[in-house]
């Protein structure tokens, strides 16, 4: 008896504590001015941040820092026995490192600082849509095999899953999708115009799965209408520049007066032709018979040469061909049979090359390949007494090129010459080693 006056008498008190706590309650919901409330709800998402785990080790330490006007201060800091952990965590630049213990509760080595950023969960809006075509003027335009779609809105975030839905419920998802900027158009690119409903919704589902949907149609065989369209803009107090042509709101380009204009600077000039001067030291080596013909000539040690040269090279090639005018002079010992003696003689070389041309290493270097003919002329006080003073000659040869500046240049090559008087030939070798001016 005495156990059931003690549970009524609670029972009791309870009701009335209850009662007061209802009476506060409304008391309070009464006093509010209108229009004004203390009551919210605020969306949040659970974040999962995960690493990779070891077995040795008994939990980690979780440490996440927010950006705060550029720096970083703690936000968050737990343990964890799993190599993950779930969080939810407002918008916002974050970093996170993590810190192992083994069993025996030693502290492992810290992990680098990991940043990741948590980006605002908005719902999209959507206001209209329209194919791409019509945004030209056109009231028909001509529809191929492409179909593009524009959709206007609000809060479109790049990273939406934007698709469309027939009404039986199928999805149909474009091929490119693009969105502005600004958040406020989507570009929908379908490559098949066929797979287009006439009538369909358009969904765009924003990260965390906040979505919007509107109903629209393909307007492949007639326009949408300009004016219910003009309704919807006028009411949002909006108007794309790119719906300008749509609604044939003309476009005026203001020009302001006495403004100066910066101008690019000229862009260098390809040079199609390169022209060059080389001089060197040219000797001869007698390769079979004598040099020239010419009796007991055998080497000619002094010596000089001189080229004038162009080369003609395609833009972007690197392989060029020109011609080359070449002179040289040189000294040699030859003998007279008939009176014993010998002398010394000079001798001039005036020929033309064929030239062809590979430039190599970033245009620092070149490789040059030269055939061509010319004659030979002696002069002196013995040049009577020798039959043949004058000769022909084939030559071929290749030369290296070494571009110091862009002006000057080394050059060292040999060429193989090749005389012809009558019924006679001979060879001989004859290096090259100079430096050329290029203009």
């Amino acid at each position: 008896m005495a156990d059931k006056k003690l549970h009524l008498t609670i029972g009791s008190k309870s009701f009335v504590i209850l009662f007061i706590l209802i009476v506060c309650v409304l008391s309070s919901v009464h006093a509010q001015p209108e229009g004004l409330t203390d009551f919210y709800v605020e969306s949040r998402f659970v974040q999962r941040l995960s690493w990779s785990g070891n077995e040795y080790v008994s939990r980690y330490e979780v440490i996440i820092e927010k950006e705060e006007r550029g720096v970083f201060r703690q936000a968050h800091q737990e343990f964890s026995t799993a190599s993950a952990i779930e969080i939810s965590l407002p918008p916002g630049r974050y970093r996170y490192c993590i810190t192992p213990y083994d069993f025996i509760g030693r502290r492992g080595r810290v992990t680098e600082w990991i940043d990741f950023e948590i980006l605002a969960a908005v719902h999209p809006i959507l206001y209209f849509s329209i194919p791409e075509l019509y945004l030209s003027g056109n009231d028909k335009p001509l529809f191929l095999k492409e179909y593009v779609l524009i959709i206007y809105g609000a809060d479109i975030s790049s990273h939406a899953d934007i698709f469309i839905r027939r009404e039986n419920g199928l999805i149909i998802s474009p091929n490119k999708a693009y969105v502005s900027l600004d958040k406020t158009e989507a570009r929908l690119v379908f490559n098949d115009i066929n797979i287009i409903p006439r009538n369909f919704d358009i969904v765009v589902k924003n990260p965390g799965d906040l979505e919007a949907s509107m109903k629209s149609r393909s307007y492949i065989s007639s326009p949408p209408d300009r004016d219910e369209a003009r309704i919807i803009f006028d009411e949002l107090d909006i108007l794309p520049e790119s719906l300008y042509a749509y609604f044939r709101i003309p476009v005026f380009i203001e020009v302001e007066e006495d403004v100066e204009i910066e101008k690019e600077p000229p862009s260098l000039k390809y040079k199609a032709i390169d022209w060059f001067l080389t001089f060197g030291y040219a000797p001869l080596f007698s390769a079979y018979n004598s040099i020239a013909n010419y009796p007991e000539a055998k080497i000619a040690v002094p010596s000089a040469a001189m080229q004038f040269s162009f080369i003609h090279t395609a833009k972007n090639k690197s392989l060029g061909f020109g011609a080359e005018a070449v002179m040289s002079f040189y000294i040699f010992d030859t003998a007279f049979p008939d009176e014993g003696q010998s002398f010394k003689m000079n001798a001039v070389t005036i020929g033309i090359n064929m030239i062809v041309q590979k430039l190599t290493f970033s245009e620092k270097m070149a490789f040059r390949f030269n055939f061509g003919l010319g004659g030979d002329f002696l002069f002196g006080d013995a040049v009577s007494n020798i039959p043949n003073s004058e000769s022909f000659h084939l030559n071929i040869g290749a030369a290296f090129l070494w571009f110091i500046t862009k002006q000057f240049c080394l050059r060292a090559g040999a060429e193989t010459i090749f005389w012809i008087t009558g019924d006679e030939s001979s060879g001989a070798l004859r290096p090259f080693l100079g430096i050329g001016f290029r203009f």
